[in-house]
């Protein structure tokens, strides 16, 4: 057996998490809302990333960032979310890193982040979005 042949067997690919089949329900805690803007990240050790939210939810936020982040890792993130009342709010927060997978359809690191002790106007902003406000 190569070298090569072995390694295949020993090393799988990561998957990227199960999309939930015709007839079955999503799993997820939150319901997301879809958005596309700016998010920074800084994660200790690392250089701060700009990166490109996809969905958000009161439970977390989903991007597309262009460096590889460790599951389970803290990060600080800052992003604005915009109400139909023409208001926005800059929103910082402590999360951690829930996945983080390789995706080339989206052009980079597919991130989902779970949001920690997000509270207080932080948490008002979020559910505005999400309701539309």
């Amino acid at each position: 057996m190569t070298i090569q042949a072995l390694l295949q067997r020993i090393i799988k690919p990561r998957q990227a998490p199960a999309k939930p089949g015709k007839g079955e329900i999503e799993r997820r805690a939150h319901e997301r809302k879809a958005l596309s803007m700016g998010v920074s990240v800084v994660v200790r050790g690392m250089a701060p990333l700009q990166a490109r939210a996809f969905d958000v939810s009161d439970g977390g936020i989903g991007f597309v960032a262009q460096s590889s982040l460790r599951t389970g890792s803290a990060c600080q993130l800052t992003f604005t979310l915009s109400s139909t009342s023409a208001v926005r709010r800059e929103i910082e927060t402590r999360a951690t890193i829930a996945y983080c997978f390789l995706s080339p359809e989206m052009g980079g690191y597919k991130v989902g982040a779970q949001f920690k002790d997000l509270g207080g106007s932080a948490n008002t902003a979020v559910q505005e979005f999400l309701r539309g406000q």
